[in-house]
């Protein structure tokens, strides 16, 4: 299995839990925005952020996923979907993991997965997908990047991010 950009996980994982009954995902459309963006340095990414997908396939639904960039090379992650629009009720992962840049480049590698909500199912699931942490990491080229704003595009998939700071 080819490595994927960790966040790719998180939305596939939040689209499976939505209860998605196709196997075959539709083809993402490739982001067309510029590549503003050479070399940054780390600091630019120390803090919290709200992530937003740019360029979701049919059906593929992030519901709250917020990420916590530290300066030690740690990130924590926590993705949440919504009780109304899932069957499973309410879920929430958990991901942990170390970051560093490579010239243009946020490279992830995830560390940990957990259900945190409490839900049986998810946990689970979760359980199974936790042996998948090394395939579930990833790199990500940056394209536009402000204090308060990045655009980011995954090297493997294509999924494009917008993140923007939490005060």
């Amino acid at each position: 299995m080819h490595k994927l950009f960790v966040i790719f996980f998180i939305s596939s994982a939040v689209v499976l839990f939505n209860g998605c009954a196709s196997m075959s995902q539709p083809e993402r459309a490739a982001y067309t925005g510029a590549d503003n963006i050479g070399a940054i340095k780390p600091e630019i990414l120390i803090g919290n952020w709200n992530i937003k997908l740019l360029n979701p396939v049919e059906g593929e639904e992030m519901q709250k996923l917020i990420s916590t960039y530290k300066s030690d090379g740690t990130v924590v992650m926590k993705a949440q979907s919504s009780a109304s629009n899932n069957p499973m009720g309410n879920i929430v992962l958990e991901m942990t993991g170390t970051w560093s840049i490579e010239g243009e480049h946020v490279v992830l590698q995830l560390d940990s997965i957990r259900e945190t909500s409490g839900n049986a199912i998810a946990s689970l699931m979760v359980g199974m997908l936790g042996n998948m942490k090394k395939s579930l990491s990833g790199t990500a080229n940056i394209y536009e990047a402000s204090v308060d704003r990045i655009v980011l595009v995954s090297t493997e998939g294509g999924q494009a991010q917008e993140w923007t700071r939490i005060p």
